[in-house]
């Protein structure tokens, strides 16, 4: 053979350029070839399930073997987990009580219990980033595949704490296989993608749902690409994990049993519900558990998340319900996403202290901090105040649009779901305009995605801490970015040693598709076990502004998730979704952005002091300082929103998607805002006119300045206590009011309508302290620095309101409940707002207090009449 002719002794090379050694090498690869499987379809859906002929060429993509008898195997799978999951079900509900005292025993005691029953179960938490940060050779990693395939079944995360175990034998004892098949499928891909599954190749399909679940077919390639069937390999490895995880908790729950005292429930057993924490989607059945169980279950969900958890959304998955596709769960995240943007673009346009608090921020993170090298820029101030210019105006109207298609988006989808008034489900085809819908929801969340990894990528880059990720090799020009730089890796191969956040914030940056790019997921559940361990000074390295983008990154992460969800599977719409009426679709593909030197916005900006709020006695010499600051803010926004005008037209797009765009940049300049600063001066005016009588009257009647003194300071010392509740009623005409607050001396017989008294609180309480800080007393001088507050005490006074706090991942918390507004004063309304956790510090200043006072004030009507002291008073409406 060819193989013995061109054999050497060893040490001498092989000339490779030899006939003969071309000839054997062209046979072995014939061999290969041959043994090699093609794909029944090539399509881009099919080859996240099946490697390509050019790919099984090299060795890690080689499929171990092809399965001869699909068919038996399948149906193995099937009634391993048909009977296992009927014996977890008996044994729940006959010694659900024992297992319940047996299992929260202690640490100690379960790490017993696993060992015996899987002495080789992988040992440490997120085995899908921990393996291969310590296995360097593929063979090694093919050893741990129960790791990959289950990755939630470890000692840490199961040992750690009881309720996993009883939430994995819960759920997936209540939810039927074929409802976990979507998390299963997701959960292969990371294995799938990096090699380490070892699967073997085989022919057909096998269906994943109904009364055929489990059940080999000939490759049916529409039934594939709807996903009611997956290709016979992914399938195969999908039943094979479901068998795996079920006989796991098989064993252990006899391990756990034996020799166990029958131990019988006094209350009466409770039907379980499972819900999906990430997409609050409800699963009855019919498990009954006793009340013992699902006591325990329920206490720890209203356990308080971790301080900043960037992927709690993605690890309490494996156990809880089955998560499905939920619309209004991503129409939910959207809205609030929405909602958080347009408050911040408010505030930059009406807040001068908040707006020169984030502006500052820019200046001292500007590309001119990085470190000197022959391939850094020379970046001038012009440059450098242009880019902040931009990113203080435009790229917040472009980020507060960009959530706002999403949101139309997702509400495009609920609708057509609801039009087309026939069961969506596996086994049936999608309505065509409804999975229209939702392939442009893709194609919107695929276009977000590529965005914030870049504002991610923008912040490390600045970052002096993170100078170990990446180096520059050179500038560029770019839309967005004016003056960009050219990056390179410094080291991947010792990131993850030197720089393990470092290392997460790379991953989050790359292409996901990549092989050797981690699943966001994973990386998000890693950098959360890192921060709950690393030193203080580590986690610190995480700054406000960059937990807010790993948070919005998340967010992203999350929407896509679920969409992935979607069974049946869509297709994405061709190119003439352009021709949709929604205004994303009339942007897209025509908007060509500006550089930000183009701009010129830089000669508004500079200096950032002259947007400073004035401090100290409010008098006339403030109110002129005042008046400067905000007409120099009004004049920055009136230039930023004409050259956004000019932009959007000259690029063509149509007039009804540029003026609602064009009237969020009008906010400094509106009516409301006017009249507020204008109320702030009558007060201000009234303030000292009041004053200098008391003085007149002081030096008119010197005897009587003793008497008045004691009265005087007791206001002082009460200045900053809410007011307090009317006891009796009073008359008010509406329509008459004054725009001020006070009566109008031209007119004695307008009368003002005093805001409603909607909340009562005890005086000196936590909640009448935060009130007061949100909404200060605008007669009080401005002084540089004010009273403060701890998150946690924020959050308390929220929920006296009637807020209730609910991570939503990253910095983001959700505040939801029934509150008092001035307008329905019968009966609380439901409402909601996104707050961002302050890190590293949990200490709120002023500044924070005040915006988040606006944005209540914008929300809800909030104002500091609306809160009274009162010693029976416990947050209550009135």
């Amino acid at each position: 053979m060819a193989t013995r002719n061109v054999t050497k002794a060893r040490g001498e090379a092989i000339d490779y350029s030899d006939p003969e050694v071309v000839r054997a090498r062209d046979q072995m690869a014939a061999v290969m070839r041959e043994m090699n499987f093609k794909p029944p379809c090539e399509c881009s859906h099919c080859l996240r399930q099946y490697r390509t002929l050019d790919q099984q060429d090299l060795i890690p993509f080689v499929y171990l073997g092809h399965v001869k008898d699909a068919v038996s195997l399948a149906k193995s799978y099937s009634r391993s987990i048909e009977v296992d999951r009927a014996f977890l079900r008996r044994k729940i509900s006959e010694s659900g009580l024992s297992i319940l005292n047996r299992w929260r025993a202690g640490v100690g005691k379960r790490k017993a219990f696993l060992e015996k029953a899987k002495p080789d179960l992988y040992r440490n938490r997120n085995p899908l980033v921990d393996i291969p940060s310590r296995v360097e050779q593929l063979r090694h990693q093919r050893e741990y595949r129960m790791g990959y395939m289950l990755p939630y079944l470890n000692v840490d995360d199961l040992s750690g704490d009881p309720t996993k175990l009883l939430g994995l034998l819960t759920h997936r004892t209540n939810c039927l296989p074929e409802e976990w098949v979507p998390f299963d499928y997701a959960m292969l891909w990371s294995g799938w993608k990096q090699c380490t599954l070892a699967e073997k190749s085989a022919d057909g399909c096998i269906v994943m749902h109904g009364d055929q679940f489990g059940q080999w077919s000939t490759f049916d390639s529409i039934a594939v690409h709807r996903n009611d069937a997956c290709g016979a390999p992914r399938a195969l490895m999908i039943l094979e994990s479901q068998q795996t995880l079920l006989k796991f908790l098989r064993d252990l729950t006899t391990v756990i049993l034996d020799g166990a005292k029958p131990s019988k429930s006094l209350k009466t057993p409770a039907k379980v519900i499972s819900t999906d924490p990430a997409t609050d989607a409800i699963a009855p059945r019919g498990l009954e558990v006793c009340t013992e169980w699902s006591q325990f279950l329920n206490a720890d969900q209203k356990k308080d998340q971790p301080w900043l958890s960037f992927g709690a959304m993605f690890s309490n998955q494996p156990y809880s319900a089955a998560p499905a596709f939920n619309i209004d769960t991503m129409i939910d995240i959207a809205e609030n996403q929405a909602d958080e943007a347009q408050d911040e673009l408010w505030l930059l346009q009406t807040d001068l202290e908040y707006f020169y608090k984030r502006s500052r921020y820019h200046e001292a993170t500007w590309f001119d901090k990085i470190e000197k090298g022959p391939h850094r820029p020379n970046l001038t101030a012009k440059e450098k105040f242009d880019n902040i210019g931009f990113i203080m105006t435009l790229k917040v109207i472009l980020q507060a649009r960009d959530w706002q298609w999403l949101l139309e988006e997702c509400q495009n989808v609920k609708r057509e779901l609801q039009r087309s008034g026939s069961e969506i489900g596996p086994g049936k085809p999608l309505p065509k305009e409804y999975e229209r819908a939702l392939g442009s929801l893709e194609m919107m969340l695929r276009r977000s995605l590529p965005y914030h990894q870049l504002n991610l990528k923008r912040h490390l880059i600045r970052s002096p801490d993170f100078s170990k990720v990446f180096k520059v090799t050179g500038t560029a020009q770019q839309q967005l970015l004016g003056t960009a730089l050219i990056l390179e890796l410094r080291d991947y191969t010792t990131l993850h040693r030197d720089d393990r956040i470092g290392w997460c914030l790379y991953q989050l940056t790359s292409n996901f598709d990549e092989r050797h790019v981690f699943e966001p997921s994973a990386v998000l559940q890693y950098l959360d076990d890192f921060l709950d361990s690393c030193p203080r000074r580590e986690a610190e390295r995480i700054d406000q502004e960059l937990q807010r983008c790993i948070s919005e990154l998340a967010a992203i992460t999350r929407m896509m998730k679920l969409l992935d969800l979607h069974r049946p599977s869509f297709r994405l719409p061709s190119p003439d979704i352009l021709q949709e009426t929604r205004g994303a679709w009339q942007v897209l593909n025509k908007l060509v952005i500006m550089l930000s030197a183009e701009m010129g916005l830089g000669s508004f900006i500079n200096p950032l002091n002259q947007f400073r709020m004035p401090t100290g006695r409010k008098d006339e010499n403030w109110l002129a300082r005042r008046d400067i600051a905000h007409s120099a803010l009004k004049s920055l926004w009136a230039k930023a929103r004409s050259i956004y005008q000019t932009m959007l037209e000259t690029n063509g797009i149509p007039q009804e998607c540029i003026d609602p765009q064009l009237e969020w940049m009008r906010q400094s300049g509106s009516e409301e805002n006017a009249a507020q600063s204008d109320s702030e001066r009558r007060m201000v005016l009234d303030r000292l006119k009041a004053a200098r009588e008391r003085a007149s009257a002081r030096k008119a009647a010197p005897q009587q300045e003793e008497c008045r003194s004691f009265g005087t300071q007791q206001e002082v010392e009460a200045k900053d206590r809410l007011p307090q509740p009317v006891k009796t009623k009073t008359k008010t005409r509406r329509g008459h009011a004054s725009e001020s607050g006070s009566l109008s001396e031209d007119n004695e017989s307008a009368v003002e309508e005093t805001p409603p008294v909607l909340y009562k609180l005890k005086p000196a309480s936590t909640a009448e302290k935060v009130v007061r800080l949100m909404f200060p007393d605008p007669n009080e001088d401005m002084t540089k620095e004010k009273s403060s507050a701890d998150w946690i005490h924020f959050v308390a006074a929220m929920t006296t309101l009637g807020f209730r706090a609910e991570h939503r991942g990253g910095s983001t918390f959700e505040f939801r409940g029934e509150i008092m507004l001035p307008d329905t004063t019968l009966a609380p309304q439901k409402r909601s707002f996104t707050v961002h956790r302050p890190h590293p510090d949990t200490e709120m200043g002023p500044i924070i207090f005040q915006s988040l006072g606006r944005r209540c004030n914008r929300r809800f009507g909030w104002q500091r009449a609306n809160f009274a002291t009162d010693e029976s008073g416990a947050g209550q409406g009135t």
